[in-house]
């Protein structure tokens, strides 16, 4: 069912607006940037060699953390090819899930992702 605003230009949503030449193109939003039609792209970076390892463009509607493990797998494939090993993964809090961090450890990886909000330990 298409939303519809309830005044003009309040409602910004993949069901009111997309691009007819780029039709996979989402609304993508930050906290205090205006609204657009975009992709969300995704870096990997091996920190101690200063080397890009794999990025990735994905639809901008879901949240970071649903695109952390094909991220993580891709990177972990791709290293193993020339012969290195995944140890660690460092990402934002934006990365940061229940299931991230269960998958992260049934793979025998160390994960640094900060948990969302305010969690205080």
């Amino acid at each position: 069912m298409q939303a519809a605003p309830t005044k003009a230009g309040q409602l910004f949503s993949n069901f009111t607006h997309y691009s007819p030449a780029d039709p996979e193109a989402r609304i993508a939003y930050k906290i205090g940037k205006p609204r657009h039609l975009a992709y969300r792209a995704s870096v990997s970076v091996d920190a101690t060699q200063h080397v890009i390892t794999h990025i990735q463009a994905d639809l901008a509607d879901g949240r970071d953390s649903r695109y952390l493990l094909p991220l993580v797998e891709t990177t972990q494939q791709r290293l193993l090819g020339w012969g290195l090993r995944l140890q660690n993964v460092v990402a934002d809090a934006g990365y940061s899930s229940g299931k991230n961090y269960a998958q992260l450890e049934s793979r025998g990886l160390v994960g640094f992702i900060p948990p969302h909000g305010k969690y205080q330990v």
